[in-house]
């Protein structure tokens, strides 16, 4: 179950339908404790309070044009 609704908040996040705040407390009710983006692999794994880790891939990339750095999906 908290894998799938880690998935779904990586996914809403990444489309800009939730808050930082909002995807913070979605992950501590689940038991996330931490996670970590990587842009080079475009993924965020997620680390548990029960030592497990979900890795989910991101959809969006990072563009950086002339004027400012913009995202792409």
């Amino acid at each position: 179950m908290s894998k799938q609704v880690i998935h779904e908040l990586a996914i809403a996040t990444q489309q800009g339908k939730l808050t930082f705040p909002q995807v913070v407390k979605g992950l501590l009710e689940v038991g996330v404790e931490s996670y970590l983006v990587d842009f080079a692999t475009k993924q965020k794994t997620h680390y548990l309070a029960d030592g497990t880790t979900h890795t989910v891939a991101m959809i969006r990339t990072l563009v950086r044009s002339r004027r400012s750095s913009t995202v792409r999906g």
